[in-house]
């Protein structure tokens, strides 16, 4: 099924369920992300805090 074909018949549904007084969802699936918190992240976060108390320490 080409690209065109897949928003065509997607909106046909929509247009049903809307007429039908169901609700109807729009989901963006193109960027994936990570659930929770990663190492990443952990480490920003400790950065961030050593860095904060720091400078607290230094007002």
């Amino acid at each position: 099924m080409d690209r065109d074909a897949q928003f065509q018949y997607i909106s046909e549904q929509a247009r049903a369920f809307l007429a039908a007084d169901e609700p109807v969802v729009s989901v963006d699936t193109k960027k994936k992300e990570l659930v929770g918190i990663s190492k990443t992240a952990v480490a920003n976060c400790v950065q961030w805090t050593t860095v904060a108390r720091q400078t607290a320490a230094e007002l």
